[in-house]
């Protein structure tokens, strides 16, 4: 009985590591993005530029992580590929785009239903929030997204949470 029951242990341990090191399944999705939040407060003169800018977001933004450790970054009509890791924890991920720059993440949460990700740069926290898209397309009326190199206005920390890549900005992510 002793044998049967470690074979038992073993399996059941074998099982939950394994599906504890395989969050990756979770990322492999369409993502939109739902709100992000920035560590640092934003000034009253730049708080409609950033809620307008975050409303773009919403509207044009789509991030497509794919099995094969590719990503696809679409930003209103302009496209950006890349590659994706995911640390075997599933807390870092890493995402390098097409020119071989690469953001790397903090993932906050992970679930079938909800991806959360932040990142630094320059002491500027960046958090992502994000839902699958459930092939809900990119709003084909809304303004085109500004070019992912524009920065903000003056005194504005929205630029950080421009997404260069994944759900990153210009600056890291």
């Amino acid at each position: 009985m002793s044998k049967i029951k470690t074979l038992a242990a073993l399996v059941l341990i074998t099982i939950t590591l394994a599906s504890c090191n395989d969050k990756s399944k979770l990322l492999v999705n369409t993502w939109k993005i739902d709100d992000l939040k920035l560590s640092k407060p934003i000034p009253p003169q730049a708080q409609g530029f950033f809620q307008a800018m975050v409303q773009q977001m919403k509207d044009n933004v789509r991030l497509t992580y794919k099995a094969d450790g590719t990503f696809t970054y679409q930003v209103a009509d302009q496209t950006q590929n890349g590659k994706w890791t995911l640390s075997k924890d599933g807390k870092q991920l890493v995402s390098t785009d097409d020119k071989g720059h690469s953001i790397t993440y903090t993932v906050v949460e992970l679930t079938k239903d909800k991806f959360v990700s932040s990142s630094t740069d320059k002491g500027d926290t960046v958090t992502f929030y994000m839902s699958p898209s459930n092939g809900e397309p990119i709003k084909p009326s809304a303004p085109a997204a500004a070019p992912m190199t524009e920065e903000a206005p003056a005194g504005d920390s929205a630029a950080a949470a421009a997404p260069a890549e994944a759900p990153a900005s210009t600056e890291k992510k």
